[in-house]
């Protein structure tokens, strides 16, 4: 049995949070372009399970961050239009397909916000260590990103399952 190809519409917390992660982005974007002259030659491109930088590189490397976050953020705006090729934790059919697809592109904007918020969180740590005002990301900054990661994806498989 194939998939009906439909796109059911945003809820409004999906809205919020879609605009939440934009929001995310542009501050991304604009602090950057704020601090960058302020920031020394050198800044860390990598930060230990202990939150600690553990390598360093030119500044210009700041300018991953912003892309890598547009990028994901791009493509999952992408994906979230065909919830239809999805995998679905249960079987899709035309009575739970519109609820099985919001709660899939719910999950995907969830997704989107808690990545543009971690990677927003890592850019301002990360020019605060080239400032020589923190020394690290945080003690439970791997923690953070663990559960800001997983929690979405289990409540989303908890309440597709209850939704078969």
């Amino acid at each position: 049995m194939t998939k009906p190809k439909i796109n059911p519409p945003l809820r409004t917390v999906d809205i919020i949070l879609e605009a939440l992660a934009a929001i995310c982005l542009i501050y991304m974007i604009v602090q950057l372009i704020v601090d960058y002259p302020a920031i020394s030659r050198q800044v860390p491109t990598h930060f230990g399970s202990s939150g600690t930088p553990d390598a360093w590189d030119n500044k210009s490397s700041l300018l991953i961050i912003p892309v890598v976050a547009i990028v994901i953020y791009t493509s999952l705006t992408v994906l979230n239009r065909y919830p239809y090729i999805f995998n679905y934790p249960v079987p899709i059919t035309e009575k739970n397909a519109i609820k099985q697809y919001q709660l899939a592109k719910s999950l995907l904007i969830a997704l989107k916000f808690t990545t543009a918020g971690l990677v927003l969180y890592i850019q301002l740590q990360t020019i605060r260590v080239a400032q020589e005002i923190q020394s690290g990301l945080g003690t439970y900054f791997l923690i953070i990103i663990i559960i800001g990661s997983f929690i979405p994806i289990v409540i989303y498989l908890i309440i597709a399952a209850k939704n078969k």
